[in-house]
């Protein structure tokens, strides 16, 4: 169950995104790659596209990761149940076994969006862009 870890954590950001602070956090889930509550993590995401966070998921295991995948939405946007798109990106996930005997290429690929979602979301904050 992802909802109710990020919910708390989303809550904690939420109350120090506040006008003059420029503060960006950072949230790593190792995980065997099995959600029970996709949906509402979902809706969960998409609800804090415009927080200041990103999301690291790195899956450990050899499971089916696509949950993971979908939750990445790379090429495409994440939609709420309601019909609600994110504002942007701020998940990353990575598959361990695929860079796991390369610890360099393991960073890289861990890291990679996030100067990207960290660029995004302070372009639409200092532009008003988020309703």
């Amino acid at each position: 169950y992802f909802e109710p870890l990020l919910s708390t954590i989303f809550t904690l950001v939420a109350s120090t995104d506040v006008p003059g602070f420029n503060q960006y956090n950072i949230v790593l889930i190792l995980t065997d790659g099995t959600i029970n509550d996709m949906q509402q993590t979902i809706d969960l995401l998409v609800a804090s596209s415009s927080l200041p966070v990103s999301l690291i998921i790195i899956g450990i295991g050899n499971d089916d990761f696509t949950q993971m995948e979908q939750l990445d939405s790379d090429g495409r946007t994440l939609m709420s149940s309601n019909g609600r798109c994110s504002y942007r990106d701020i998940v990353q996930f990575v598959e361990f076994n695929k860079f796991g005997n390369d610890p360099q290429r393991l960073a890289q690929k861990v890291l990679e969006e996030l100067p990207y979602q960290m660029e995004q979301y302070f372009y639409m904050k200092h532009n008003n862009l988020f309703i």
